[in-house]
């Protein structure tokens, strides 16, 4: 009874043998030994390294594509056939363009293509150039903000600022900084300054952003007929000419307000206000409220004999 039970499992074990696909013989998947699976290469690297040693034996593609669908997805897509030999290393034409890649490894027999394998990289550039734009203009001073811009798979590490005396000509001025703004000091009054960025990340330094200019200057008052700084004499009555102010001293002309006195004219209208009879007083003016909307200017005034009890906006 026993001796037929061996003879029976010892045919039963030759069976199995022999229905056993030849690629059994490798149980294990395809390895992508570098570009590691996620990491982050420079361009012009140009080798996918695999290793098939556990693989089943055959022929084999690997493939590196562009993502499909991504907008940052280079136009790349080119299939390499090897054959098992344990570890290859696979050479393709330079992935030199950024954006996200995919490297697939798969038997070329169809019906061993379960044993495959895939991966993705990025191919890293340099940053793409930021959007600069000037947030406020002071005396001597002019203050600088701008979006990042597409880092395009390595992280920003720090811009570079450009300054130059005259609008679009580069004057070889440079700082540093980790920021997103930046404020540039020491600018003499009454010229227009321009400004660029770029920013570097570990590719090294990217694309210059636009020119953008500015001209510092401490702010303007703007009255009917012109914009001045310190004006002798100004009239906020345009129509008919009442709300006239002369003989204007300022004590102080700065960028958060202008301070000082002047007199005020008004008219009594006695016997009728046609017939202009005109009284004055002395009275305090400040000027505050600074903008930077479309030019550096006050938008308020406060007048008063005594304390500043009278408020009038001005053009924003």
């Amino acid at each position: 009874m026993l001796r037929r039970a061996l003879v029976t499992l010892a045919i039963c074990l030759a069976a199995t043998t022999l229905a056993t696909p030849a690629f059994a013989e490798g149980s294990g998947f395809p390895q992508i030994i570098t570009p590691v699976d996620g990491s982050t290469i420079h361009p012009g690297f140009s080798t996918v390294d695999v290793d098939l040693s556990d693989a089943p034996a055959g022929d084999y593609h690997v493939e590196v594509t562009g993502l499909p669908g991504r907008s940052d997805s280079p136009s790349y897509d080119v299939t390499q056939t090897i054959t098992n030999v344990g570890a290859s290393s696979v050479s393709f034409p330079s992935f030199d363009s950024y954006g996200l890649y995919s490297v697939m490894v798969e038997p070329v027999n169809p019906d061993e293509a379960m044993y495959s394998a895939t991966s993705f990289f990025t191919v890293a550039d340099r940053p793409a150039a930021p959007g600069i734009r000037v947030s406020k203009v002071r005396s001597h001073t002019a203050a600088l903000a701008w979006s990042p811009g597409d880092s395009r798979g390595s992280e920003i590490t720090r811009y570079q600022v450009e300054r130059g005396g005259i609008e679009g000509v580069s004057s070889n001025r440079y700082f540093s900084t980790s920021s997103t703004q930046y404020t540039a000091t020491g600018l003499r009054d009454g010229l227009r300054w321009s400004f660029r960025v770029r920013a570097h990340n570990a590719q090294g330094l990217g694309s210059w952003s636009r020119w953008v200019s500015a001209r510092p200057n401490t702010p303007v008052f703007e009255d009917c007929f012109r914009s001045a700084r310190r004006p002798g004499h100004f009239q906020l009555a345009c129509g008919d000419g009442n709300g006239y102010f002369d003989r204007a001293g300022w004590t102080h002309w700065g960028d958060d307000y202008a301070a000082g006195t002047a007199r005020q004219w008004y008219n009594t209208c006695k016997p009728y206000c046609a017939a202009g009879n005109y009284r004055y007083f002395r009275v305090k003016v400040r000027l505050d409220r600074t903008s930077f909307a479309a030019r550096h200017h006050f938008t308020r005034l406060r007048y008063g004999r005594d304390a500043l009890s009278h408020t009038v906006r001005l053009p924003a």
